[in-house]
């Protein structure tokens, strides 16, 4: 069996900074009502958060790119960075 270049860590290693992220873009939805931008990238992030967390990792950058060219937050990067 060949050895891989690179080491994919493990799902509950990342599920930490995850859940941060839902956390800090939990605090904006109050405001979702009135900035509609916000509530287009809190749906693009869920739909990245649900992809990473089924290994689809190509498709969840996609949808963090998506909420980050709406609305920018440093959870966007952190999240693209690491999928």
């Amino acid at each position: 069996m060949k050895a891989s270049l690179y080491h994919r860590p493990s799902v509950s290693c990342l599920a930490r900074p995850l859940v941060l992220a839902i956390l800090v873009l939990s605090a904006v939805t109050a405001r979702a009502a009135d900035d509609p931008d916000t509530e287009i990238a809190r749906r693009h992030f869920v739909a990245g958060a649900q992809l990473y967390e089924s290994a689809r990792y190509e498709e969840a950058i996609a949808e963090f790119m998506a909420a980050r060219a709406v609305k920018s937050a440093p959870a966007f990067e952190y999240n693209i960075a690491r999928s």
